[in-house]
């Protein structure tokens, strides 16, 4: 019968092999799943940014605080302040296609904008930038 530091030490090796068996298999198959390299956290990211309603007003509200939208069917969310592909932006676009409505109902004039948040620098500040990307009409939702 194995002794009990025996058995640890088999463990140990155990574990040990499967997790370089892991790490080989994701090196050589790249980013494929269950194997990846993570590659997405590889690179620093120093900006983000988010797709916002201003009102009349000047108030910045998040876009699902409205609702009875109408807009150009065809927005484009890829202005120059536009980071790049965005999981934000569809969303942005999926509430307002699914909130459609008609002026005629309270409506107000809004403009949807980008506001991109970039780390800058040496001493690492926050710079932030507002950029118009299109008017349309919606309705605050009463909270």
């Amino acid at each position: 019968m194995p002794s009990a530091s025996l058995r640890t030490r088999s463990y140990v090796v155990l574990a040990v092999a499967a997790v370089l068996a892991y790490w080989g298999s994701a090196m050589a198959l790249g980013e494929s799943y269950p194997l990846s390299q993570l590659m997405m956290f590889s690179v620093p990211e120093h900006s983000a940014s988010r797709v916002l309603v201003r009102d009349a007003d000047g108030r910045v509200s998040e876009v699902a605080a409205f609702d009875r939208w109408r807009c150009d069917p065809n927005i484009d969310l890829s202005g120059r302040c536009s980071p790049g592909f965005s999981a934000q932006d569809e969303l942005v676009m999926e509430i307002i296609r699914q909130r459609p409505g008609s002026s005629a109902l309270k409506a107000q004039g809004v403009t949807l904008v980008r506001r991109v948040f970039t780390i800058e620098g040496v001493d690492r500040q926050l710079a932030v930038e507002q950029c118009d990307i299109t008017t349309c009409t919606a309705r605050r939702i009463d909270p």
